[in-house]
């Protein structure tokens, strides 16, 4: 029971991050390939108890070249 009711809670944490990040699990697998996620020392600042919320609560540095990438083209109409 204790089990599920911690996978329960990593899996809020998990879609809260998202939400405050204002992202979705498709830009994460695209930042999937880049080198500091894939390298196999890399650990993430602790903000959260669910590794996979501190990875999205990490990808600051990303996110904001690839979110005015997107947005400038929607605004482009590409």
């Amino acid at each position: 029971m204790m089990l599920f009711k911690a996978k329960q809670s990593a899996q809020k944490e998990f879609e809260e991050a998202l939400r405050k990040k204002g992202i979705t699990a498709k830009h994460l697998l695209k930042l999937r390939s880049r080198s500091k996620f894939t390298h196999s020392l890399q650990t993430s600042r602790h903000f959260v108890a669910c590794t996979a919320a501190n990875i999205v609560y990490d990808t600051r540095g990303f996110l904001n070249r690839f979110s005015a990438r997107s947005n400038r083209e929607e605004l482009q109409g590409v």
